[in-house]
């Protein structure tokens, strides 16, 4: 598949993605997108990122922010166990390519969260 094929699967995806968690009364908005290889470069060595390898140098990575309605106000919703069901509904879209940052790993096999992060691996 071209990477241009790639690109559009991807950005289906995040529409179904973003619909799903809008239709369940959550809000989504966007964090990061499109990262020049000089930001990924800081990124990593700042242990922000555990690679080199620039997933959204490629259009194929966005980052997402998460709200709940709580109280009638929008909360801010980072954690793990919290977004798990929408980790699991983007890797459901297409298990073999769909990859959630919130399950990552490090080198040492040590939990890397990265819960904002949604990604096609090619």
């Amino acid at each position: 598949m071209s990477i241009i094929s790639e690109q559009s699967t991807f950005c289906a995806d995040i529409a179904r993605l973003t619909q799903y968690v809008q239709g369940l009364g959550w809000a989504i908005s966007e964090g990061e997108g499109w990262r020049p290889d000089e930001m990924q470069k800081i990124y990593f060595e700042q242990k922000k990122s555990l690679t080199m390898k620039n997933d959204h140098g490629d259009r194929l990575a966005h980052d997402f922010n998460f709200f709940k309605k709580n109280n009638g106000n929008f909360e801010w919703i980072k954690d793990r166990k919290s977004l798990q069901w929408i980790g699991d509904f983007w890797k459901a879209l297409d298990p073999e390519h769909n990859k959630w940052g919130g399950e990552y790993k490090d080198k040492n096999g040590k939990p890397f969260e990265d819960t904002f992060h949604f990604a096609r691996k090619v």
